[in-house]
């Protein structure tokens, strides 16, 4: 199997299971691999505003390896936006946002977890879709009237590799 690249967003106020659940799935099946005696198949990222920490809502850290920003999209087979208490502002931060709409169609599968589905919606890039996110974000993620918001749902899986995760 090709070793594939699993990178995952943060930013202050993150939910830090939102980021570590997610990437703690793809760490345990290279231990499965390795047990078997074969190689890695995931290479696991963490992106941010900037290189560092960042303060996540449980109060500890996290550490961006690389800039968003300086990150080449192409490279990427998945790419995760987390939710978490600071995704209002995210939601706002037009840098991102921009880079997510230019980082979606070179991303071989975009996912949201929980209210990450907000910060996709807010590029623009649920439009059209079907989209799921944590019951208590569903009234928000419904403001998007291009998006079909199905908030009975765990998950939402788009063929177009665009899936989400509540």
């Amino acid at each position: 199997m090709p070793m594939r690249t699993i990178a995952s967003l943060i930013y202050p106020d993150v939910m830090s299971l939102d980021v570590t659940g997610p990437l703690q799935v793809f760490a345990s099946a290279n231990v499965e691999l390795r047990r078997q005696g074969q190689a890695e198949a995931y290479r696991l990222r963490v992106l941010g505003e900037q290189a560092g920490p960042v303060a996540t809502s449980a109060g500890f850290q996290l550490v961006a390896e690389q800039a968003w920003r300086d990150c080449a999209a192409a490279e990427l087979d998945t790419l995760l936006v987390p939710g978490g208490l600071g995704e209002t502002a995210q939601c706002a931060n037009q840098p991102l946002l921009a880079w997510l709409r230019a980082a979606e169609p070179q991303v071989r599968r975009l996912g949201s977890v929980c209210s990450g589905a907000l910060i996709l919606a807010a590029a623009g890039l649920l439009d059209g879709r079907r989209a799921t996110t944590h019951w208590a974000d569903a009234a928000a993620l419904r403001q998007h009237a291009a998006i079909e918001v199905d908030g009975d749902r765990l998950h939402t899986y788009d063929p177009s590799g665009r899936d989400g995760d509540a």
